[in-house]
C-alpha cells in the first residue's frame, strides 16, 4: 500500500514538473513574440556578453528574421552586422551548414561590410561539412568577388556597428584582394569539393595549383596523394609514377594514412599488369 502511495506520488510530481516547465517554455515564447526589435537585439548582446552562446544565437536569428521586410536601411544595416556575428556563432557552436545559409543570406544582401570575410567563411563552413556541391559554387563565387568585388552601398556615418571589435576589419579590407595563402585555400576548396564530387579529372588542375604554391608541406604532401588517387580511379597508371617521388619528398610519407593508400595503388597497379611500376613503389612504402 506504501509502495502504491509512493508511486503515486512520483506521476504526480512528474506530471506537477511538466507542467511548470510548459508553462515556462509557453511564458518565454510569449515574451519573446511581445519584445520589440531593439529588445531582442538588447537580449542578444546581453547573452553574447555572458558567453551564452546558443541563447544569442536565438535572439539574433529572431532579430534577422524580424528585420528582412524593413524599409529603413538603419535597420537594414544592423541586421546586417547582425548576421555576421550570427554565423560566427554559429561555427563556434560547430554548427556549420546553419552557419553557411546565414552567410549566403548576407552576401545576397546589401550593406554586407565583411563580404570579403563572409566569402571565405562560407567555403569553409560547406567544406567542413562535406556540402561539396555548394563548396564547389561557393568558392567559385569567392574567386569572382576577389577578381570584381562590387560596390558596397554607402552606410550613413550615424550608423554605429553592433559589434565593434569587428568594425576595424569591415572597414579596411572590403576591396582588398585575397592574398595568396588565401587564394590557396580557395583552389584547395575546389579541389577537394570536385574530389568528393567524384570529379577525378576536374580536381588534378587545382590539386596542382595547391603543390606548386603552398609553403605547408603537409598539405603539399595531401594534395599530391589526392591527385595521385585521383589518377588511380582514373586507371592513368602512366601519370602516377611522376607524382610519387613528389609524394616521398614531403612529411606526408610518414603518415601510415599515406601509406596505406599507396599500398592501395600499388595494388591496382599489379592487378592492371603494370609489374615495372609496382616494385619502385613498393620500396618507397
Amino acid at each position: 500500500m506504501l509502495t502504491n502511495h509512493k508511486s503515486r506520488f512520483s506521476v504526480f510530481r512528474t506530471i506537477l514538473l511538466a507542467f511548470f516547465i510548459l508553462q515556462g517554455v509557453s511564458t518565454s515564447c510569449l515574451a519573446a513574440g511581445e519584445m520589440s526589435t531593439g529588445q531582442i537585439l538588447r537580449e542578444a548582446m546581453q547573452s553574447l556578453q555572458r558567453q551564452e552562446f546558443d541563447e544569442a544565437i536565438d535572439y539574433m536569428s529572431m532579430y534577422t528574421d524580424l528585420a528582412v521586410n524593413s524599409k529603413s536601411d538603419r535597420v537594414l544595416i544592423i541586421a546586417q552586422d547582425v548576421r555576421y556575428k550570427l554565423a560566427s556563432l554559429l561555427v563556434i557552436r560547430d554548427r556549420k551548414a546553419e552557419a553557411a545559409e546565414v552567410l549566403s543570406n548576407y552576401i545576397d544582401r546589401p550593406f554586407a561590410k565583411r563580404m570579403r570575410q563572409a566569402h571565405k567563411m562560407r567555403v569553409a563552413c560547406y567544406l567542413d561539412s562535406e556540402m561539396y556541391a555548394e563548396c564547389l559554387s561557393a568558392a567559385e563565387s569567392a574567386m569572382e568577388y576577389n577578381e570584381n568585388p562590387p560596390p558596397m552601398a554607402k552606410i550613413p556615418a550615424d550608423v554605429d556597428d553592433p559589434f565593434p571589435d569587428d568594425a576595424v576589419e569591415a572597414a579596411t579590407n572590403y576591396n582588398e584582394p585575397y592574398k595568396p595563402d588565401e587564394i590557396e585555400m580557395l583552389y584547395f576548396a575546389i579541389a577537394d569539393s570536385h574530389f568528393g564530387l567524384g570529379q577525378m579529372e576536374e580536381c588534378i588542375e587545382s590539386y596542382t595549383y595547391v603543390i606548386e604554391n603552398t609553403v605547408n608541406q603537409q598539405r603539399k604532401g595531401y594534395s599530391i596523394m589526392q591527385v595521385v588517387n585521383a589518377l588511380t580511379a582514373l586507371e592513368a597508371f602512366e601519370r602516377i609514377l611522376a607524382w610519387v617521388p613528389e609524394l616521398y619528398r614531403t612529411p606526408a610519407r610518414y603518415d601510415i594514412r599515406v601509406n596505406i593508400a599507396l599500398l592501395g595503388v600499388a595494388s591496382a597497379l599489379y592487378e592492371a599488369g603494370e609489374y615495372d611500376s609496382v616494385l619502385p613503389l613498393y620500396r618507397m612504402i
